[in-house]
């Protein structure tokens, strides 16, 4: 029987149908074998090279010798000649800011607030800023650090210092220690230093506590005068590695002291 003229036409249309289908069909899959087969197994080194880019462009570098990371350890690492407390730091493997001698972290803070007149919502900012929290649930009647004391005005919540207490005074003794590099990541900053410390002898590797009072052995590099000049570089590999992290607080946008810790 011969098709009607209808019929061929929807035939026609039908088959229209079909090749576009067809071709449509085609080129997804030859989408979908371009994006799996050309770029992620014919091409991985360029998709490598475009991932280590992006990685170049978010990753922050620090300057070990820069001005961030200076002040950052300065805020943490006060060297007192009069009876280094910053020892507190380095007695044992690992110190977070609990472990530090209670002088030693009020010393820090004194400085921090830089003030001889502060208040108490501006200690619990300085101790924010430093450690990532408040160090007192009550504020005690004195504070004392820096060979100052400053006294609590319960009525004004204020810390006033006392005028018959100075500053610190003194001189003659060496540190040695620097700052070896500096990593850092999306949480932290890690700052590296070598540290030696002054003794009778000369220079020693440790440090250690009796009572009230730190003792140093160790001796890496003898000494004629406590004051002779020593070329760090020289005794850098003889000295101990220690890392000190300092965590980042996205909310205030700081980065505050979270532990030192020797590095075996």
């Amino acid at each position: 029987m011969r098709k009607g003229k209808e019929d061929l036409e929807k035939e026609s249309n039908n088959l229209a149908i079909i090749v576009v289908l067809a071709l449509f069909l085609i080129c997804s899959l030859g989408y979908i074998a371009y994006d799996k087969y050309f770029i992620n197994i014919l091409s991985p080194a360029e998709e490598t090279k475009k991932e280590e880019k992006k990685e170049e462009v978010e990753k922050t570098t620090y300057n070990k010798d820069g001005y961030f990371i200076q002040n950052l350890m300065n805020d943490i690492y006060y060297k007192s000649y009069i009876d280094h407390n910053e020892y507190g730091l380095f007695i044992n493997d690992k110190a977070t800011v609990e472990d530090l001698p209670k002088y030693y972290r009020d010393t820090l803070l004194i400085r921090k607030v830089s003030k001889e007149v502060f208040t108490t919502e501006e200690l619990d900012k300085a101790s924010v800023e430093l450690f990532g929290k408040k160090v007192f649930d009550n504020y005690p009647d004195k504070i004392s650090g820096a060979c100052q004391t400053f006294n609590l005005s319960e009525r004004t919540s204020t810390y006033m210092k006392d005028r018959q207490s100075g500053g610190c005074g003194g001189s003659g003794y060496r540190y040695y220690d620097k700052i070896t590099k500096v990593e850092s990541d999306d949480t932290a900053i890690y700052v590296f230093m070598k540290v030696g410390f002054p003794c009778d002898e000369g220079v020693c590797k440790t440090v250690e506590k009796d009572g009230d009072l730190y003792n140093t052995k160790d001796v890496i590099k003898e000494l004629d005068n406590a004051t002779d000049s020593v070329n760090m570089d020289d005794i850098l590999k003889d000295l101990n590695e220690y890392k000190f992290t300092f965590k980042y607080d996205m909310r205030n946008n700081i980065y505050y002291f979270d532990t030192v810790e020797l590095v075996k």
